[in-house]
């Protein structure tokens, strides 16, 4: 690390107020630096002044050291081991909350120096490293202007335009789509894998970068990453433990697999016979439609919640789908599982628990589809007189007046609506429209979300809804719901996960 990367960081360290891993940077950095060592030295000798103390200041080190009982001192193995880090450029080290896990991975050495570049419209993108395992792959990179400045802002879509691919040696992809995470001074795109092999192939073929300003750009790299060493460290375990929740729900934890940089547990889930029948049975009578595939894979899909904790029940990993709200949190990825369509499985990664005593699965809630029991009828031509509202429950339903436009592109005439719903709705409903004689047209739908002022349970959610294939508005419309969304807890299903070996 050079002098400009490490000088933010100096007060801080004079001043006793910097974490552990910049501590750990810092020290390293001026254990080969003269220069720094000498600011350093001024800094604490102005301090040492200003606050007249009646000993003098021991150094930086030992002062931390005294705050804790349980500091590690720095050796010189270990001063040296970051310096050789250091100069090898691994960003892993420096990484906090989630990043732990690739932290700990990049001190045994499972990341790789990437020397990988490509430059375009005088803006290079540079890939830094690499840490691939069972679980993931991590790239972290910058984007550098020609003056050799990190650009501020590295942010670039993972999908669209760009195209972002892991393949195997033989070019079959095993992963796409990445996720975007930023950190100080560097950038992640992380892979989720299942499986690969010993040799793997990133691809990355950016077209357009910026998040405040596109910009467009040619940058094309293939980077192969040897991960057999990382392979052969990582340890999968069954577990083989299942239950089901009184809605129908089957749930099997798998396995775990300990690899480098998180622990990654499996589980599948898929409803019971008599479950599906007493769904398709409830959709048919309320809404009276046949069930296409589309509708029943919609009608089945479903979300699990679930956390990782110890013997004395603190939660160590919460798994909350689409969101990571926890620093041990890696991911939560659901995936299809082969040659079974009916059952869903998810990944949840965290990072590697160090603590001695066991770690505990436990269920949260599921959240699944419904058939709903929600419909609105109103007379399409008196919309324009004023607007349709009706209270159901505790939500208020509003439907502004149709208006007929086209589809830019396409050409097609549609139907366009505007549904807003306040109450306690949790979910983006989903709509079909009748008319008088029956005959069903599809909704295509656009949402928006917000909170109610001074509620904490209220929302306020606005549709708005794009009808197809209704040449002309009859006296009287139904709006029925098909689908509405509910969560259910509760359980007592608290699963022990075999240690690590």
């Amino acid at each position: 690390m050079k002098c400009q990367d490490i000088e933010k960081y100096i007060v801080p360290y004079v001043d006793n107020e910097i974490s552990r891993e910049l501590l750990l940077i810092v020290e390293a950095h001026l254990q080969a630096c003269p220069s720094c060592q000498q600011w350093v030295a001024k800094l604490q000798d102005e301090s040492a002044k200003t606050h007249e103390p009646s000993t003098p200041l021991p150094p930086r080190s030992s002062r931390r050291r005294r705050k804790g009982k349980n500091r590690r001192k720095w050796t010189a193995v270990t001063i040296a081991f970051l310096l050789v880090a250091l100069l090898i450029g691994t960003s892993f080290l420096i990484r906090l909350g989630e990043g732990l896990g690739l932290k700990k991975a990049a001190e045994q050495w499972f990341s790789t120096p990437a020397n990988a570049s490509v430059t375009d419209q005088g803006i290079t993108l540079k890939i830094k490293d690499i840490l691939a395992d069972p679980s993931r792959v991590v790239v972290t990179y910058v984007l550098v202007d020609d003056q050799g400045e990190i650009l501020p802002d590295l942010y670039f879509e993972t999908s669209g335009p760009n195209q972002l691919y892991v393949t195997d040696e033989k070019g079959e992809k095993i992963a796409e789509g990445a996720g975007f995470q930023r950190g100080e001074q560097y950038a992640d795109l992380t892979f989720s894998l299942r499986n690969p092999p010993n040799h793997i192939v990133v691809h990355m073929d950016v077209k357009q970068y910026g998040a405040r300003e596109i910009k467009p750009v040619q940058w094309s790299l293939k980077i192969p990453v040897d991960i057999e060493k990382n392979m052969a460290a990582s340890k999968t375990i069954p577990i083989d433990q299942s239950f089901t929740t009184p809605e129908g729900l089957n749930l099997h934890a798998k396995q775990v697999t300990y690899a480098p940089s998180a622990t990654r547990l499996e589980i599948e889930t898929n409803w019971t016979a008599e479950a599906k029948e007493r769904i398709q049975k409830q959709a048919r009578e309320r809404l009276q439609i046949d069930l296409d595939e589309a509708f029943l894979r919609d009608l089945f899909s479903h979300k699990i919640s679930y956390h990782m904790e110890d013997e004395q029940g603190q939660i160590y990993a919460d798994m909350v789908p689409g969101s990571v709200n926890q620093t041990k949190t890696v991911s939560l990825a659901e995936y299809t599982v082969e040659n079974d369509s009916e059952k869903y499985g998810w990944y949840g990664s965290f990072v590697p628990y160090e603590e001695k005593g066991k770690l505990f699965l436990v269920l949260d809630e599921i959240t699944v589809n419904e058939p709903a029991d929600i419909s609105l009828s109103f007379n399409p031509k008196k919309l324009t007189q004023q607007p349709f509202r009706q209270q159901i429950g505790e939500n208020t339903y509003t439907l502004s007046p149709l208006v007929q436009e086209t589809v830019e592109g396409t050409g097609e005439r549609v139907w366009r609506m505007e549904l807003d719903i306040v109450g306690t709705t949790a979910s983006w409903p989903k709509w079909f429209l009748r008319d008088d004689t029956r005959r069903s047209y599809p909704v295509a739908i656009d949402y928006q979300r917000s909170p109610i002022e001074g509620s904490s349970s209220g929302a306020h959610v606005k549709e708005t809804l794009l009808i197809k294939e209704l040449d002309h508005l009859p006296s009287q419309l139904t709006l029925v719901m098909q689908t509405q969304k509910k969560t259910y807890d509760n359980f007592q299903w608290r699963v022990e996960i075999p240690p690590a070996p």
